[in-house]
């Protein structure tokens, strides 16, 4: 605990050893929620800043770098696990009540509003819907970088990513109307085959990869009312797409 009242001279008021090894953390009310390396989620009582006490915690199956709170719920970036959400209703009893598996090395995260914004490692950054905290889900993201730290101001999301700097986004706008996804993707005589539907008049960019990992820019359309038939002439047996709206 770090007494900043004069920013030329600040100076250490007290401390709190924990279990593991501390990564992250967020403060919410008296407590401080500490992302605790293998040790998982600690919640240290902060209301005497010179005395602060461990009151309670949950130890996490992954590694705990990063953690936000927002209502009675702390979000913790739980590396190979992805991102778990914990009810801290109770400091003394943390109990988890949901979590999604984000598909990267989970190492920031944090919440805006319904969504949790997860800096995943070589995933990148994964937007989780949590607006039902038992039941998360993916609502979207940008594997384009290394995502290693993030947070979301009123108008942007900011991402540390390693060697590539800092990225910014605009933050997650669910879209209204129908989903955009793939009708099919199948083999046909002159290639593969594409049947893209959605929001009409969206632009949308198509990507493509042999690896899941490096994205190439293949196309791009304009959705129309019905669907759209596309045709890639490139004929990879290890061929993905992916579909991004702008």
């Amino acid at each position: 605990m770090i007494d900043v009242s004069d920013p030329a001279n600040p100076q250490r008021v007290g401390g709190c050893e924990t279990s593991g090894s501390a990564q992250g953390v967020a403060v919410s009310g008296h407590y401080a929620h500490v992302a605790d390396g293998d040790a998982g989620l600690q919640v240290i009582d902060v209301s005497n800043p010179a005395n602060p006490r461990r009151v309670g915690g949950y130890d996490t199956s992954g590694i705990a770098y990063g953690v936000a709170v927002s209502g009675h719920y702390a979000y913790v970036a739980d590396s190979w696990t992805g991102l778990q959400v914990i009810d801290v209703n109770d400091p003394a009893h943390p109990q988890r009540v949901g979590g999604y598996d984000t598909g990267g090395g989970a190492a920031g995260v944090a919440v805006s509003g319904d969504y949790a914004y997860v800096a995943d490692g070589w995933a990148g950054l994964q937007v989780i819907d949590v607006s039902d905290p038992a039941n998360p889900r993916r609502v979207g993201g940008n594997s384009s970088f290394d995502g290693q730290a993030v947070c979301v101001g009123s108008d942007h999301v900011f991402v540390a990513a390693g060697r590539d700097g800092l990225i910014i986004l605009h933050p997650f706008t669910p879209l209204a109307g129908p989903p955009l996804s793939f009708g099919r993707v199948q083999p046909g005589p002159t290639g593969v085959d594409l049947v893209l539907e959605g929001l009409p008049g969206l632009r949308v960019d198509l990507e493509r990869s042999s690896d899941l990992h490096h994205w190439q820019s293949w196309t791009n359309t304009l959705l129309g009312t019905g669907p759209v038939e596309l045709t890639d002439p490139e004929t990879n047996p290890r061929q993905f797409y992916r579909a991004i709206a702008r």
